[in-house]
């Protein structure tokens, strides 16, 4: 059909394409039949997906046409896929490329005239400081980018019992502008990134996550460097078994609690939360599932039978119940709390490597939050009286108060405190 010529971009074989990222270690090109004979394709990921030619003009005007379908039939979000890849440039990585940053300011322009309401979300499964620029000038790109960075870090700081690398990298995560901000996750439907650690965490501290991934039941994905090394990509497995040993010799409570402790400080950083199904059901690890499919991913994609499910959330003692109504819980008193709104500013005070803080705040509002995570597998207490600004605290989880100067934490334990008004007044007599 001569109304797609050139959709898609083909080379010769021989063609050297040795500068390429590579994200798989994969063949990045695939031979295809066509009607005059075989052609060989670009394929950044895999033979099942063929990149398209963005040097065509009609490329570019059919996938404009997608997304304003997206837009004409209510989606109030639309993720850019693999974005960085985009451009092709024989010679250079092709990743990252200005073209690529021009063509997303383009779609960000035709949306905002057509469909001003639709946000723009770019997936970037790339070192941080790479991610950041997809935000463009002042947001004129994507609103949101995913904070791909938290997944591995809490992970991380959740093994070692040490959140001195999640503190300093979050101190530098800092409000964008009134029209752009954070995704924050801990799952999707792929696995946890590992490139958003480069530069973060040391090559000792990455290769115990590969470690982890795989005695936790799960598996690792390399991407394929230009000198022919290969590298971490992701950890496949489910976020549930990430967070905790394999073995069962732990109560059920501990885990659960470590696992929403993990939950708890997406909800609680700068941006807007995404929760993914399977962390909202306490699923685990779907081992059958990537023998069916033979694909590492499948791990954390457990395909849900309604009535099983229905069956698990109805019997109160269930893993899945218990995860549930705690996450529930945790979205509803969220999102009553106007200190969580995409706009309140962030800071991260350094309590020590055995907690992590976020401390929101409105400044047209007033209203200020302070959320504290106990890192440890261990009873702890917290001085909070620089981070709090208040004398008296109150958690607005459990409805207890506190002195700031001396916070308890059980093991796993978090808290949103807020200042108490019945103590400022007790103070005050």
């Amino acid at each position: 059909d001569p109304a797609f010529t050139d959709f898609f971009i083909a080379l010769d074989p021989r063609t050297d394409t040795s500068s390429v990222l590579r994200t798989r270690d994969l063949p990045l090109l695939h031979d295809y039949p066509a009607h005059d004979g075989t052609r060989w394709l670009w394929t950044t990921f895999s033979r099942d997906q063929i990149d398209l030619n963005f040097r065509n003009p009609a490329v570019l005007l059919e996938i404009l046409d997608v997304l304003l379908g997206y837009a004409a039939r209510g989606a109030s979000v639309i993720r850019l896929d693999a974005i960085p890849y985009l451009w092709k440039e024989l010679g250079s990585s092709c990743a990252h490329l200005p073209q690529t940053h021009e063509l997303i300011k383009l779609i960000r322009n035709v949306l905002r005239a057509a469909a001003p309401h639709l946000l723009l979300l770019t997936e970037t499964n790339v070192p941080h400081r790479e991610n950041l620029a997809y935000f463009g000038n002042a947001g004129d790109e994507a609103q949101m980018i995913y904070n791909f960075a938290l997944a591995p870090l809490i992970l991380w700081s959740l093994t070692a019992g040490d959140a001195g690398h999640l503190t300093a990298w979050a101190a530098g995560v800092r409000r964008v502008g009134p029209s752009a901000t954070y995704l924050n996750i801990t799952a999707t439907h792929d696995g946890i990134g590992m490139r958003p650690t480069e530069g973060i965490l040391a090559e000792p501290e990455r290769a115990r996550l590969v470690r982890l991934a795989r005695e936790h039941g799960g598996e690792v994905t390399g991407k394929r460097n230009s000198d022919g090394t290969l590298s971490p990509y992701e950890l496949n497995l489910n976020y549930f078994d990430a967070v905790n040993p394999p073995d069962g010799r732990e109560p059920l409570d501990l885990q659960i609690d470590r696992f929403l402790l993990s939950q708890a400080i997406p909800l609680a950083m700068i941006g807007i939360p995404g929760v993914y199904i399977h962390s909202l059901l306490g699923s685990r690890n779907d081992t059958d599932g990537v023998k069916r499919s033979g694909r590492a991913r499948s791990i954390n994609r457990e395909r849900l039978d309604l009535g099983v499910l229905t069956g698990a959330l109805d019997c109160p003692g269930s893993l899945r119940a218990r995860v549930f109504a705690r996450m529930l819980f945790l979205l509803e008193r969220r999102a009553a709390q106007p200190a969580f709104h995409p706009d309140a500013e962030q800071t991260v005070p350094d309590l020590g490597p055995g907690f992590f803080a976020v401390s929101r705040r409105r400044a047209d509002t007033g209203h200020a939050l302070l959320a504290v995570h106990s890192m440890r597998n261990a009873g702890q207490t917290a001085d909070l009286s620089h981070a709090a600004a208040c004398g008296i605290c109150r958690d607005i989880l459990t409805g207890e108060r506190f002195a700031a100067a001396a916070v308890p934490f059980a093991p796993y334990a978090f808290r949103w405190l807020v200042a108490d008004e019945a103590g400022k007044t007790a103070e005050k007599q």
